[in-house]
């Protein structure tokens, strides 16, 4: 359902590209259809055209073009190049909730829960957002803080965002 309709977009969001090549933004919402399309070469091409035509002083679609290559990394399990698009998008935007985000996601993938949570607590009002807060709890557990997870997750709990969460002994 979703692809019929990511599809079916694609042609006026082409002939948006040829009606004003200088409106980049198209070139990032091209991007992500191709990357929810699984077709991620393409998303690839859109997104770097993207960044060689955006202004240098477009930073915040600059974030979002980079963030979106990382993304693309991510799925063809090049972490690195994932987590370098990643910070290159912070470069761009050093309050980008998105980019904090996915270098938190790949330093807990790697057990390095240090920098995870160095960019979870710099993420701007994530205060309520429980997936971040599932993220602290779970840089929490391996940092062996059992308790700081439980307390994370109980907020949670008592907020009503965790249905069905047991605690046990």
């Amino acid at each position: 359902m979703i692809k019929g309709f990511l599809k079916k977009n694609l042609l006026p969001l082409k002939r948006k590209v040829l009606k004003d090549p200088k409106n980049t933004k198209i070139l990032n919402e091209l991007g992500v259809c191709y990357y929810l399309l699984g077709q991620l070469n393409l998303s690839y091409y859109h997104l770097s055209l993207g960044l060689t035509k955006t202004s240098s002083k477009n930073k915040g679609l600059r974030s979002k073009l980079y963030n979106n290559k990382g993304l693309i990394y991510l799925k063809w399990k090049n972490y690195k190049m994932a987590l370098l698009n990643f910070k290159k998008a912070l470069k761009e935007d050093k309050h980008s909730f998105t980019a904090h985000y996915n270098v938190a996601q790949l330093y807990l993938k790697f057990g390095d829960f240090v920098n995870a949570l160095s960019h979870l607590y710099q993420i701007p009002n994530a205060e309520e957002d429980s997936g971040v807060i599932i993220s602290k709890a779970y840089a929490h557990i391996l940092k062996k803080e059992f308790k700081s997870s439980l307390n994370l997750l109980n907020k949670l709990e008592k907020e009503g965002k965790i249905n069905n969460f047991r605690r046990t002994n």
